[in-house]
């Protein structure tokens, strides 16, 4: 009586064992979350690239100010870039979005719009426009830079998904790459 009971015992033991090394080996992979990390955000930048707007061809991009992203501050509701539109070697005009009532939204010059493009295709429209520092924004929105200067300026939008971590500004015909990365 006393070896069966040992035999029983040893039975569990041993499958117990068996089973500890056949699921044991599946578990002896190492996990790569960098890599995990860049596949996942590799496949975002894939699905975002498929939803950008196409670039419209510029004839003098003299004539145009570079624009650039100073700063992504994302608060509870809200997520605010800070831009610098730059003027080359000669003078140019930029245009802020201005809230046109007659169009019930926000428009660049009257036909284009800034937005916030995500991962996911989703478009976060423009909230608000505010101004860096001191500095009073245009009620027309256009803007007269001389040579080499530069202007600030920062547009509201609402608040992008937390899960989302790629997406992209899209400002009239330029788009800029955002990282919305959790701060």
């Amino acid at each position: 009586m006393k070896t069966e009971r040992l035999s029983d015992w040893a039975m569990g033991r041993l499958t117990v064992a068996l089973l500890l090394l056949v699921f044991g080996f599946n578990g002896c992979k190492q996990r790569d979350p960098l890599a995990e990390e860049r596949a996942a955000l590799d496949a975002a930048a894939v699905r975002l690239r498929g939803c950008l707007p196409q670039p419209t061809p510029v004839n003098d991009s003299s004539r145009e100010p570079r624009l650039a992203i100073v700063e992504i501050t994302r608060q509870p509701q809200t997520i605010t870039v800070q831009l610098a539109a730059v003027a080359g070697a000669e003078a140019v005009e930029f245009y802020l979005p201005v809230y046109l009532m007659s169009a019930g939204r926000w428009l660049i010059n009257e036909r284009e719009r800034a937005y916030v493009l995500d991962e996911r295709c989703g478009e976060h429209k423009l909230q608000d426009r505010k101004p860096v520092g001191d500095k009073r924004l245009p009620l027309d929105g256009k803007v007269s830079l001389k040579a080499g200067e530069a202007f600030s300026f920062k547009l509201v939008f609402p608040m992008v998904p937390d899960e989302l971590r790629l997406g992209a500004l899209v400002y009239g015909s330029t788009v800029l790459p955002l990282a919305l990365l959790n701060r």
